[in-house]
């Protein structure tokens, strides 16, 4: 699933991607 890629791509990159999905207003998916 894209959004699960996502998360694991974001693993690799020590949560940049989850910062930027946060500034989006997507902060509901978290580990």
């Amino acid at each position: 699933w894209v959004i699960w890629h996502l998360i694991e791509h974001d693993l690799h990159h020590g949560g940049e991607l989850s910062f930027t999905l946060g500034m989006h207003g997507l902060t509901g998916i978290t580990i």
